[in-house]
């Protein structure tokens, strides 16, 4: 049976927001490891346009061998309203939870999503004093990590957040974040540089992909990721209490 990503929560916090951001375009950037990559697309590309299709929004893909620079992990950008950004994340969500469902923290179920962000759009992201993302966590009783300044790479200026909860929940904490980079033109549409390069002429899914099952990055347990939780290199870090 495969696993559900609820969105309840996610489709009614979206509802109360103002119609402006619920009508408007938004780009979602995020990182996957290749497997789950391999999941969205599907053979020969049959998940990703089933998503698509069913749910109104777009999503590209690098290569198979195009990463994140510094990383070993592919980018994924969905593009659409924010309720079909969510729907079609869900969806993603899901299908990478059935095929590897092994992947799991025993008991605890929780999804590792990385988002990469703007350096300039964390400021409007955290609030002033942390005020903003502490709510976000509170009411979400997700995780947050958002890597520092320091550790950006100099072309690209841009900060990886880091979300660890419930499926259900990391799609409720997606959706308040992309709320708040309405607040900027430029931070609602923004797409990663790097993703630019990829998608540049091309389409990204056109033959579909064989997945690399070299590694495995949605769930929170892998030491490249822990880092970001030990918190020893300046991430901004928001804890539920």
């Amino acid at each position: 049976t495969g696993k559900k990503c609820r969105l309840e929560e996610a489709k009614a916090a979206i509802g109360t927001f103002s119609t402006n951001i619920q009508n408007r375009l938004f780009h979602l950037t995020l990182l996957f490891g290749s497997p789950f990559a391999g999941s969205i697309i599907g053979i020969k590309g049959s998940t990703i346009v089933r998503i698509q299709n069913e749910t109104g929004a777009k999503i590209k893909l690098s290569q198979l061998n195009e990463f994140y620079p510094g990383t070993n992990y592919r980018i994924v950008v969905f593009s659409g309203q924010i309720m079909e950004i969510v729907q079609a994340l869900g969806l993603s969500v899901e299908k990478v939870m059935e095929e590897h469902c092994h992947s799991f923290i025993i008991g605890k179920k929780n999804i590792h999503l990385k988002m990469i962000v703007p350096s300039a759009a964390v400021g409007a992201l955290i609030g002033r004093e942390g005020e903003t993302m502490k709510k976000i966590v509170k009411d979400t009783k997700c995780k947050v990590r958002i890597s520092p300044k320091s550790s950006m790479i100099p072309f690209l200026n841009e900060r990886i957040i880091h979300i660890t909860g419930k499926p259900s929940k990391c799609m409720l904490t997606i959706s308040f974040l992309l709320e708040k980079l309405n607040k900027s033109e430029e931070f609602a549409v923004y797409k990663s540089p790097a993703a630019g390069f990829f998608f540049m002429n091309r389409m990204a899914y056109a033959d579909g992909y064989m997945p690399n099952l070299v590694g495995s990055t949605l769930y929170p347990d892998n030491a490249n990721v822990a880092a970001a939780y030990a918190n020893p290199y300046g991430y901004y870090a928001y804890d539920p209490t």
